[in-house]
């Protein structure tokens, strides 16, 4: 998934106030939309605070690839081209943070103003409207907001989604191979999952998953990994917070039953082959975690 993430900001010098807007849009749906107050951070502080509220949006939707659209061109120097952090140890202190959150992405920014009109820009006025709190700063290795500051950007119904699955295993010739499932036509490699029936356990769920995906038996021994992330349905108008939770799978019997056809493509990989073809971050922390107990 490309995930575009625009980022606005507000200020106001007298009396010293700033909001933030955060749009976070892919090819399928709007994922996210934030107007979040900044109390009264400098415009510096605020377009940096945007930045790095946007960075934990993006890595919990685990996008391929994300490109960042900012008014913030000051930015380009510190974090892309390696230049003196500012003296401000807000800031120098926030750049660091972005820089490690950075680290996991494929990113691409794009720097320039944000129209008016536009959904963040929006979002940021109405963010500034708002009582303004107290800025905090970037230390202690969280960006904290007043807690009059911080509002959410529209009353959107929220529901929360379980899903579960896991590292499927088996040993051919000495060797683990890990079972994968393709979609989107082969654009996308997984681990199996899905969603939590009433009454199942999460280590039921991903067994009857994997079984239903890929036709293959299995048993769930360990806990592997855990994520979690937001995500927004237009033809719900529902945002969803959803975790997701990853066993280690031992094969039982393979091809036991028919597959339910929902994945495009199932096929058996080397660890080091299967971690390439993985396309999400954390699915391959969940393969590394495999590997450490399989060794």
């Amino acid at each position: 998934m490309k995930l575009v993430v625009t980022l606005a900001t507000a200020h106001q010098a007298d009396p010293p106030r700033a909001g933030m807007g955060i749009t976070l849009e892919s090819d399928q749906l709007t994922v996210r939309r934030i107007s979040q107050g900044a109390g009264s951070a400098s415009l510096e502080q605020a377009q940096l605070m945007a930045l790095i509220r946007s960075l934990e949006e993006v890595n919990r939707n685990q996008p391929r690839q994300v490109v960042i659209h900012t008014e913030a061109e000051w930015l380009r120097g510190p974090l892309l081209e390696a230049q003196q952090p500012p003296e401000d140890r807000a800031l120098a202190e926030g750049l660091s943070r972005a820089r490690k959150q950075l680290r996991e992405l494929t990113f691409e920014f794009r720097f320039g103003p944000v129209s008016p009109d536009h959904p963040a820009s929006q979002l940021a006025q109405q963010a500034l409207a708002s009582s303004p709190g107290q800025f905090s700063n970037f230390l202690g290795g969280q960006v904290r907001f007043g807690s009059e500051g911080a509002q959410a950007a529209t009353a959107t119904p929220e529901a929360l989604q379980m899903s579960a699955g896991g590292v499927v295993f088996k040993r051919e010739k000495n060797k683990y191979k890990i079972c994968l499932v393709s979609k989107r036509g082969g654009r996308i490699w997984a681990l199996p999952k899905g969603r939590v029936d009433k009454g199942e356990t999460y280590e039921q769920t991903a067994e009857r998953e994997i079984l239903e995906e890929t036709g293959h038996r299995t048993q769930a021994l360990d806990k592997l990994h855990e994520i979690e992330y937001y995500f927004y349905l237009k033809e719900t108008q529902t945002l969803y917070h959803k975790f997701v939770f990853f066993y280690l799978m031992q094969l039982v019997e393979e091809n036991a039953t028919p597959r339910d056809g929902e994945a495009d493509e199932v096929a058996w990989f080397e660890i080091g082959e299967a971690y390439r073809k993985l396309s999400y971050i954390n699915e391959k922390n969940a393969l590394k975690k495999a590997q450490k107990i399989l060794r």
